[in-house]
């Protein structure tokens, strides 16, 4: 007997696969994709075990978006806030997030921003755009913490968030970063990590899967959680957190072998 499962790599799916496993409710919010636009955005909540699941692709996905019409200096993540805050209401005990998927390089800073991170430049003035980032002298917290208890960040594969094997260059250009652009959306990101790791002992440059970001994977969105997110919070890959579910419902107890291919941490067809 051959018992299939679904599998998700973070990124567009991650929410249903999830749900299913859990029987978690569909929740929706209105918010903003990765160009500011209006939309609304799927997340579920399972009252049971408190846990709420969040995919950074239904908010901010580039499938969202016409091919094309947008250059990525003029995406962010901004509109994830709006779901980690409907979230947070809830006060889970745990918070799944697939941050797979994401049209955005922003390192997190439009969430951030959102949530009431402040970028700052020698004079005072706020950073408005990421690609600015290098012209940001200091990083001010929220005064407030989300309550999302224990966050579990599902990533996909293993890419720092600087270097030669970072996002930017790596993924970048599947999401319209050209060659050209590559130089000052690096110099950002670093400004960025540099400041989190000098002002606020956070280090992610070099930390593997710190560059992950779904099936396109040029979202350090690894990044934008450790940021946002003071509290407990864990990395995994996506394929160990579904695997994980799989054991824990009994699908795959008792079988002689459990097969999938991966390439990087994803799943087949991911």
């Amino acid at each position: 007997t051959v018992d299939m499962l679904p599998m998700s790599d973070g990124g567009d799916g991650f929410g249903n696969v999830m749900s299913s496993f859990l029987g978690a409710k569909v929740r929706r919010v209105r918010t903003v994709d990765a160009a500011h636009r209006p939309c609304y955005a799927r997340w579920w909540w399972d009252a049971h075990t408190t846990t709420a699941i969040i995919e950074s692709a239904q908010v901010i996905g580039l499938a969202m978006l016409p091919a094309g019409r947008f250059h990525p200096f003029e995406l962010d993540t901004m509109g994830l806030a709006r779901v980690l805050a409907a979230a947070g209401k809830m006060e889970p005990s745990r918070c799944l997030i697939g941050i797979g998927g994401s049209a955005t390089n922003d390192g997190g800073f439009g969430l951030a921003r959102a949530l009431g991170w402040r970028f700052l430049t020698q004079q005072g003035n706020e950073v408005h755009v990421w690609p600015n980032l290098t012209s940001c002298r200091e990083i001010i917290p929220p005064s407030h913490n989300l309550k999302l208890g224990r966050l579990v960040a599902a990533l996909d594969v293993q890419n720092p968030l600087l270097g030669p094997e970072g996002c930017t260059r790596i993924y970048g250009p599947q999401k319209g970063v050209r060659p050209g652009d590559v130089v000052r959306a690096a110099a950002a990101l670093n400004k960025l990590s540099q400041l989190m790791n000098r002002q606020h002992c956070k280090s992610f440059a070099t930390v593997a899967g710190a560059g992950a970001a779904g099936s396109s994977d040029s979202s350090p969105a690894a990044g934008t959680v450790r940021a946002v997110h003071r509290g407990g919070r864990r990395a995994l890959s996506s394929i160990v957190i579904v695997v994980d579910r799989t054991d824990h419902e009994g699908s795959s107890n008792g079988a002689d072998v459990v097969s999938f291919s991966s390439v990087a941490g994803r799943p087949p067809n991911g």
